[in-house]
């Protein structure tokens, strides 16, 4: 009987490894009041951002985070704890996350981890105040964009001005002949 509990404990670890394979960001939160309903509104929001949230035990989630070397994130994990992660865009999540704790106050975020970087609650909650990455991908191509409309504008200008001094000068030799 042990050693079917050891198999299973093992299949669970592997496919919550499987589930966190290349992912990069993760946030812990504190889901103890949220109703079914309001679980599954978070989980929602969470899927428009190609994110999951689940609940897992905390012996299981120490044993494949450490696996994947963000064991630190357990430091946040303490009583009934929600896991969110993946996703392309951990601004978005935190967003969603931070958002869902102000609209439920009995569900909070605890921390995370991005790019191997640990967050508190605070500073998840300073994270989501970034503009999202479509929004950074806006203002740099922006950036990008502007000198060369900037250049094209001059030469436009220089463009018009030679060709009025052309249309001039032909004027010019006409009122003379």
């Amino acid at each position: 009987m042990d050693s079917i509990g050891k198999q299973v404990k093992q299949a669970m670890a592997e496919e919550l490894a499987a589930k966190f394979a290349n992912v990069d960001s993760f946030f812990v939160g504190n889901f103890v009041g949220i109703k079914v309903v309001d679980d599954h509104t978070l989980r929602e929001r969470l899927r428009q951002h190609s994110c999951r949230y689940i609940v897992v035990k905390h012996t299981l989630a120490k044993l494949v985070l450490t696996q994947l070397g963000v064991g630190d994130l357990m430091s946040f994990m303490e009583g009934p704890t929600g896991l969110a992660f993946g996703g392309n865009d951990p601004v978005a999540i935190s967003k969603v996350l931070v958002e869902f704790s102000k609209d439920y106050p009995s569900f909070s975020v605890r921390g995370g981890i991005v790019n191997s970087k640990l967050l508190s609650s605070a500073d998840v909650e300073e994270f989501a105040k970034l503009p999202s990455i479509e929004v950074l991908r806006a203002q740099v191509l922006g950036g990008m964009l502007a000198p060369i409309s900037g250049f094209v504008s001059g030469l436009q200008g220089i463009i018009r001005k030679f060709a009025l001094t052309l249309k001039e000068i032909a004027a010019k030799k006409e009122a003379g002949q």
